[in-house]
């Protein structure tokens, strides 16, 4: 009995493991089943990879345009910082001006002016709205850079824009009112108090202008050579 039971076991193992055996179709099962798992996951990564690269690559090109905008603001604000500047040392003058001052002006003929010209600056922000509307700000790894570009484009220049806006309004009524005041007293009009008042007020506003400017620029500065560097790596990355 128990030797029919060893060659019944013998003769079922040996059909298993057979050409045409469970034990060989189950191998080769799984090696399928392995190979096509190794595909799926390569082809996963190699997708991922790519979605990778190309976001990267997005990210780069953005911050180029970055590098374009900054660059063409800091322009202008070297310019407003300029026109600012020049408008204080002349009217200063006309804010210390004394009935002496005005009587040696009338004898030699001279012109008494108001610098009023306003301050016209639009910060470039296409390239970043642009970015940030298709929601693609996430894709950028630098964190600290990220937050340094949203600082820039969503709170130091639309501050330095309001200032700007501020300065300009106060710089009209200025105009208005001197205009207005000169075509009665003619030059007399800049000893009124209600002008000296105004020109006064003027000057505070521009006087915490040209520093804003300064600031700004210097913040700017720090923060092109941070995206300089970044852009470096980026591209120096691209390869691999």
């Amino acid at each position: 009995m128990e030797d029919e039971l060893i060659k019944n076991t013998n003769r079922i193992w040996q059909k298993l493991r057979s050409e045409d055996g469970i034990l060989n179709k189950l191998r080769s099962i799984t090696g399928e089943i392995l190979v096509i798992g190794f595909a799926v996951s390569f082809s996963i990564w190699i997708n991922s990879r790519s979605e990778k690269i190309k976001e990267q690559e997005e990210v780069l090109d953005f911050l180029l345009i970055c590098q374009e905008e900054i660059a063409g603001d800091t322009a202008d604000l070297r310019r407003c910082k300029t026109e600012i500047e020049n408008a204080l040392e002349v009217n200063i003058f006309m804010s210390r001006i004394t009935p002496a001052i005005l009587d040696s002006i009338k004898a030699n003929n001279l012109n008494v002016s108001f610098d009023g010209k306003p301050l016209i600056r639009q910060t470039h922000v296409a390239g970043y709205e642009g970015f940030k509307t298709s929601g693609r700000l996430g894709n950028i790894e630098n964190k600290n850079l990220k937050r340094k570009i949203m600082e820039y484009y969503e709170v130091l220049m639309p501050s330095l824009s309001r200032a700007e806006e501020l300065y300009n309004t106060n710089t009209g009524k200025t105009v208005d009112l001197i205009m207005d005041r000169a075509s009665e007293k003619g030059k007399d009009a800049f000893l009124e108090k209600r002008i000296q008042m105004q020109l006064n007020l003027n000057l505070t506003m521009a006087s915490s202008m040209a520093p804003a400017y300064a600031n700004v620029l210097d913040w700017a500065a720090n923060f092109q050579a941070e995206l300089n560097k970044e852009i470096t790596t980026n591209k120096e990355s691209a390869w691999f």
